[in-house]
């Protein structure tokens, strides 16, 4: 019986995750997986082929990715998702940067936009306080359902940092959704993370053994291409692979991984 040939080697940029520079392991961590996610690539693809809103399937993407992200890797980076990080040229590498940094939500942010908002947006009320309805970035009504919330924020700055740090906190205890409670932790994959390249690191990691594996064709000799001869231990490469696994699961639409 004739068996079908495994497939060639990877080149070492789509597993030696070590190369990548420290100040672009968030932005890298993120082009790779998106690599792998079907969801991502059809996004991106729909991006591309002149969509405003993205499918209704594909929508919920952008609870992980940002409302922006995808739109922005589809309109300046032609490259993805065919060539890994370390492929792409210096040109190519500024301009995912820029995609993927600018698109990436941060916790919380002010910034002096200027909306102009239509009499029939505005409301008075006899406090003098105005309520202006802003809409969610990127103006779909789809991402209503999304995990974030434009506010209109007015800072009065002869108050003491402390006390705007204490109002916003007790706008936020009022105000925070019951479905999203308060995180005790920060999960690694989320845009509000790229500062932490140490737990990009380690996400870049596991899909190496994950790579390998489709040409090796054992997870034995996966262990033997990445680990000290006397600590060979093919179970723990496929531990560490099925965390990559999980995490691409999540961008196709699973549930978020316990160990983010």
């Amino acid at each position: 019986m004739n068996r079908a040939p495994r497939p060639a080697m990877p080149p070492d940029e789509e597993f030696e995750f070590s190369q990548i520079p420290q100040p672009e392991i968030g932005a890298a961590c993120w082009w790779e997986y998106f690599r792998e996610s079907l969801r991502v690539k059809r996004a991106v693809s729909e991006y591309r082929a002149g969509a405003a809103l993205l499918s209704k399937e594909i929508e919920p993407i952008r609870d992980i990715t940002g409302i922006s992200m995808l739109a922005a890797i589809a309109a300046v980076c032609p490259s993805f998702p065919d060539k890994p990080w370390l492929s792409l040229t210096s040109r190519e590498h500024a301009l995912a940067m820029s995609a993927i940094d600018e698109g990436s939500a941060k916790a919380a942010w002010i910034r002096p936009d200027i909306y102009m908002a239509s009499p029939s947006d505005v409301s008075h009320e006899p406090s003098g306080v105005y309520y202006v309805r802003l809409p969610i970035m990127g103006g779909s009504r789809k991402a209503l359902g999304a995990t974030r919330q434009s506010i209109l924020m007015t800072v009065n700055w002869a108050a003491s940092d402390g006390d705007i740090i204490d109002t916003v906190q007790e706008w936020l205890n009022k105000n925070r959704p019951p479905a999203y409670p308060n995180s005790k932790r920060r999960p690694r994959l989320t845009g509000s993370n790229l500062c932490f390249p140490a737990q990009y690191n380690k996400a870049l990691s596991w899909l190496t053994p994950l790579r390998l594996h489709p040409s090796l064709g054992t997870w034995k000799a996966v262990a033997k291409e990445l680990m000290k001869p006397s600590e060979v231990n093919p179970d723990a490469q496929k531990d560490i692979a099925s965390k990559a696994r999980r995490i691409i699961a999540w961008l196709d639409g699973g549930p978020i991984p316990k160990f983010l």
